[in-house]
């Protein structure tokens, strides 16, 4: 599993599945370390913790990851207003997404796994990871490829010359 954070979220939902899960081995990416050593998941033998990631370097996580899990703090009023590039780049991993109450989250509920308690990350977590292995979760897979191969910033920039030739 890959965790990615843009900022901290509650400590109780962060932490909460990676000293639930500790049959899973976590990859945390970048911004968790202050909030992880606060909460001793750094210390937990299931965690790996990288840090200086640059974009670029990201896609082999999330395309490795069986799950990718997006713990951001949605309180934040920058995280309310924009539209996170790690959801896009997970999306594009067909790997299942599990993500905080975000509102870009929200625009993709067939592939992305909301949730705003930490029972409820855990829960979506475990769920994802013991049904991975199904037709059903195959098919969601593909979908998300699909979906993701629509919208890369080569068909968006034709999409938008598109619209200036015909203005």
């Amino acid at each position: 599993m890959a965790a990615s954070a843009h900022r901290r979220p509650p400590r109780h939902v962060a932490s909460a599945p990676v000293h639930k899960a500790a049959d899973c081995w976590m990859l945390l990416a970048n911004d968790l370390c202050r909030q992880a050593v606060a909460t001793g998941v750094l210390a937990r033998p299931n965690v790996t913790h990288t840090t200086g990631l640059r974009h670029q370097d990201t896609a082999s996580i999330y395309w490795s990851a069986s799950l990718n899990w997006m713990p951001y703090d949605p309180d934040l009023p920058f995280v309310k207003a924009c539209c996170p590039l790690k959801l896009t780049d997970g999306l594009a991993s067909g790997r299942p997404i599990v993500s905080a109450d975000v509102p870009e989250a929200r625009r993709y509920p067939d592939w992305i796994r909301v949730y705003g308690t930490a029972d409820e990350v855990v829960a979506l977590i475990s769920t994802a990871m013991n049904t991975s292995n199904t037709d059903e979760a195959r098919r969601l897979s593909e979908a998300q490829l699909s979906l993701a191969r629509k919208n890369t910033w080569a068909v968006r920039a034709r999409r938008f010359a598109d619209t200036l030739e015909r203005a």
